[in-house]
């Protein structure tokens, strides 16, 4: 973030955007330096029904692939906030280097936020999965941005926030240490996403294994009173389904010098069925804590199973990994059960009741 030296009395801009970068999974940063607006004129533009204009620098991008793009943002949870959103531009390459995806321009006026704000997509194609979830992620810290000034007047430290105290951000030692996992800005975005964002996302197959980055925190629907503080920030009710499913019991049954095996029993307590299951590994201690093992899954009457192999661990040199279930329904809500694992003695993690809330200090 920049703070612009005070111009007079009554005039005091800070300029600053928050980015979302693409490294194996999802891996967001936050930029101290902000891009020059596009003066180029775009292709194509399509305004959409709330004002906002997608402007499209992506050749072959036809009216209704805007329409589409448009009509799947606005599935997230929109206010009064969009009034300050200007438009979203779409770019085919990659201007700040493959990693980076997306960006929000953010600008305060007089402590309040600026209006004509807008967002960066990068890397705009057909194959690429990835557009709507970060559009979603970038959304996030504009509402965010935009609610906390208006109730609780904070405009850059997230740790004064009464959404802090609530997600317990105070209690990493990690928070804004420098790790983009661990920024209180991305987590609140991504806790947009998942509380607030498009039902639409879970087709994203990334999201339904990395529904947040930071693997080591609770996802959104885990955190007592989120959602509710959420509603009461905002005024406004979210997705239509607001019930996440149950966490089934995630168990480590057997340990061979093949592999670790795991098990659960399927959850049938959701209305928005069929449920999706994904096992993912993460490593720890990390600066990324990105998913290094997607895990494959059997199913045999009721009850899951999967496995990690031993031998690759190995040649990985893994000594410690993170286990994680995640079960997430049709409307996108996740909740998770993990299993953290010391691999020079796994026997000792036999049937044990694992918590969702990890290295909380």
């Amino acid at each position: 973030m920049i703070h612009l030296n005070k111009k007079s009395r009554t005039l005091v801009i800070t300029l600053f955007l928050v980015c979302i970068t693409l490294l194996g999974g999802n891996h967001f940063a936050v930029s101290a330096s902000a891009l020059q607006a596009n003066s180029e004129a775009p292709l194509l533009t399509y305004k959409g029904t709330h004002g906002v204009e997608i402007r499209s620098y992506v050749p072959g991008y036809d009216l209704d692939k805007l329409k589409e793009i448009y009509d799947e943002f606005a599935k997230n949870t929109i206010g009064e906030e969009i009034a300050y959103l200007s438009h979203i531009n779409l770019y085919p390459d990659y201007p700040r280097g493959t990693n980076t995806v997306g960006m929000w321009h953010g600008e305060w006026f007089r402590d309040q936020i600026a209006p004509g704000r807008y967002i960066d997509l990068f890397g705009v194609g057909d194959d690429n999965p990835y557009v709507l979830n970060t559009l979603s992620h970038e959304y996030g810290h504009h509402f965010l941005y935009y609610y906390l000034n208006k109730k609780e007047g904070i405009s850059n430290n997230y740790l004064d926030s009464e959404y802090a105290k609530i997600r317990n951000l105070n209690h990493y030692t990690e928070i804004d240490n420098g790790d983009h996992c661990w920024s209180a800005v991305e987590i609140a975005a991504e806790d947009y996403v998942q509380l607030f964002g498009s039902p639409n996302l879970t087709r994203i197959r990334s999201y339904q294994y990395t529904p947040q980055e930071n693997a080591h925190l609770p996802l959104a629907w885990e955190v007592p009173g989120l959602y509710d503080y959420f509603v009461n920030l905002s005024g406004l009710k979210g997705k239509e389904d607001r019930d996440a499913p149950s966490m089934p019991l995630l168990q480590l049954t057997e340990v061979t010098s093949e592999g670790l095996f795991f098990q659960w029993d399927e959850a049938t307590d959701d209305s928005r069925e069929p449920l999706i299951y994904s096992m993912v590994g993460v490593t720890h201690p990390t600066e990324d804590s990105t998913v290094k093992y997607l895990m494959s899954i059997t199913k045999e009457n009721n009850c899951y199973k999967s496995s990690l192999s031993r031998r690759q661990l190995r040649e990985d040199r893994i000594e410690d990994i993170l286990v994680k279930l995640i079960v997430m329904d049709q409307s996108g809500n996740a909740v998770s059960n993990n299993i953290q694992i010391d691999l020079s003695r796994p026997e000792d993690y036999f049937f044990l009741m694992p918590s969702p809330v990890l290295y909380l200090k």
